[in-house]
C-alpha cells in the first residue's frame, strides 16, 4: 500500500512536462534534424506544428523557443536550397488569421509577398493574397498590414482582367509607403506599378514609380534593401526606356556605399545573473497577469519609438528610427526596431539572458509590424499583437 502510495504521489509531476512532449513528440526537435536533413518542407511542416500548438496554449516561451529554433534554421537555409518550401510550409501551419508575437501568418505572407516582387516571379502570390485580403481595412492589424494587403490585390489585378484597378492598388501602396518611411513594400510596390505603366505604354508614370521608391533609399541603408532594389530593377525593367531608369540611376550616384552588416553595437550583458532570486520582472508579469492583459506596447511617436512596460508604468524606453535593425528593452522584455516597424526580439523571464547587438541590416526571422506615425503595438501575455490607433 505504501508503494502505491507513493506511486501516485508522482502522478502530478507529469503535468509539468513542455507542452511539446505532453502533446506528442517535440516538433522543434524533429524540425531541427530535418533542417540537418536538408529537407525544408518538413522542417517547415514540423517548426509549423510546434507554433500552432503554442498558438493554441497562449504560450509566449513556447513560441519563443519556436522562435529560437527558425532564426538557427534560417542561418542554414543555404544548405537546404528547397526555394520557399520551407517557408509555404510553415505558413500552412499557421493560423490565417493571428497575428502572433514571433510568427504570423499575415506577416509572413508579406515578407514572401515583398521577395516575389522583385523578381516577378510569384507562384504562390494567390495564396499570400487570400491571406492579407481580410487586413485590408487596417483596425486592430494596423496600417502596415492593410498596406501590403492593398500590394498584394494590386499584384494580383495587374496580372489579372482589371490591370487600371492594378494600378489604383499599387498606387495606394505605394504612396503610404512613401509617407511612413516603408522602404521595402515602397520599392515593391514601386516596381510592380512602374512594370505596369510600361506594359502598358506609359513611360511618363512609370519613370514617376521609379523615382518614388528610389527616393525611399538612403545612404544609411543597408546591404539588403540595396540588393532587393537592384534586383528588383534588373529583373522587372530590363530593357526600360532611359528616361524610365533616369531616376534610378541618379540615386545611385548620392548613395554612399553600404555599411556593413555586422552588429553596429555589442549586446549588453544581463542583469540578472548574479541575483540571488532568478526572476525577471516580465517573469513576474508572466505569473501575475491573466491571459490577454498587455505585457508592453510600442509607440511610433515622432522620429522614433517609445517602449512601455506594464511592470513599471514609469518606464520610458526610447530610441529614434534608424536604419538597420536597434532594440530596446526592459525587465527581460526585449524588441526589436527596423524599417519603421516593431517586433518581439525575446522574452527573458530569469533575467539571465545577455542582449542581440544591433545591426546595419533588419533581423531575419522576426515577426516585423510596420507601424504608422502615431500608431501603437500591444503585445498581450499570451503572444497575441494588437495595433491601435494614435492618440
Amino acid at each position: 500500500m505504501k508503494n502505491l502510495t507513493f506511486a501516485l504521489l508522482l502522478v502530478p509531476a507529469v503535468f509539468v512536462l513542455p507542452a511539446a512532449l505532453v502533446a506528442g513528440g517535440d516538433p522543434i526537435a524533429d524540425a531541427r534534424a530535418a533542417a540537418r536533413s536538408g529537407d525544408g518542407a518538413k522542417t517547415g511542416e514540423l517548426l509549423g506544428e510546434a507554433v500552432a500548438r503554442a498558438h493554441r496554449a497562449g504560450d509566449l516561451l513556447a513560441e519563443q523557443e519556436a522562435a529560437e529554433a527558425w532564426r538557427e534554421i534560417l542561418s542554414k537555409r543555404r544548405q537546404m536550397a528547397t526555394g520557399d518550401a520551407l517557408e509555404a510550409a510553415l505558413l500552412a501551419k499557421l493560423d490565417p488569421k493571428r497575428c502572433g508575437a514571433f510568427f504570423s501568418a499575415p506577416v509572413l505572407a508579406g515578407d514572401l509577398l515583398l521577395e516575389s516582387a522583385a523578381t516577378g516571379e510569384c507562384p504562390d502570390l494567390p495564396k499570400h493574397a487570400a491571406i492579407l485580403r481580410p487586413f485590408i481595412k487596417g483596425g486592430k492589424s494596423g496600417t502596415g498590414l492593410a498596406v501590403l494587403a492593398r500590394l498584394a490585390s494590386g499584384m494580383v489585378e495587374a496580372r489579372g482582367a482589371a490591370p487600371d484597378k492594378g494600378v489604383e492598388f499599387l498606387d495606394s501602396a505605394l504612396k503610404s509607403a512613401g509617407e511612413e518611411g516603408w522602404a521595402e513594400i515602397g520599392v515593391a510596390a514601386g516596381v510592380e506599378l512602374a512594370a505596369l505603366h510600361l506594359k502598358q505604354g506609359r513611360e511618363d508614370a512609370a519613370a514617376a514609380a521609379v523615382g518614388a521608391f528610389a527616393a525611399l533609399l538612403t545612404a544609411r541603408s543597408g546591404n539588403r534593401l540595396r540588393n532587393l532594389a537592384t534586383k528588383a530593377v534588373e529583373k522587372r525593367l530590363a530593357g526600360a526606356p532611359e528616361k524610365v531608369l533616369a531616376p534610378w540611376k541618379s540615386a545611385q550616384e548620392y548613395l554612399s556605399p553600404a555599411t556593413s552588416s555586422a552588429g553596429a553595437d555589442g549586446g549588453a550583458g544581463a542583469d540578472g545573473a548574479s541575483s540571488p532570486h532568478p526572476v525577471s520582472p516580465l517573469g513576474e508579469a508572466l505569473k501575475k497577469l491573466p491571459a490577454g492583459r498587455i505585457l508592453a506596447t510600442v509607440e511610433r511617436i515622432d522620429r522614433g519609438f517609445e517602449l512601455r512596460v506594464s511592470w513599471d508604468p514609469r518606464f520610458r524606453g526610447t530610441l529614434k528610427e534608424v536604419e538597420g535593425t536597434k532594440y530596446l528593452d526592459d525587465g527581460g522584455l526585449t524588441v526589436g526596431l527596423s524599417d519603421a516597424g516593431v517586433a518581439l526580439r525575446m522574452t527573458d523571464p530569469r533575467g539571465l539572458d545577455g542582449q542581440p547587438g544591433a545591426s546595419s541590416e533588419r533581423e531575419e526571422g522576426l515577426a516585423w509590424y510596420r507601424l504608422a506615425r502615431k500608431e501603437t503595438w500591444n503585445l498581450s501575455k499570451d503572444g497575441v499583437v494588437t495595433i491601435t490607433a494614435g492618440r
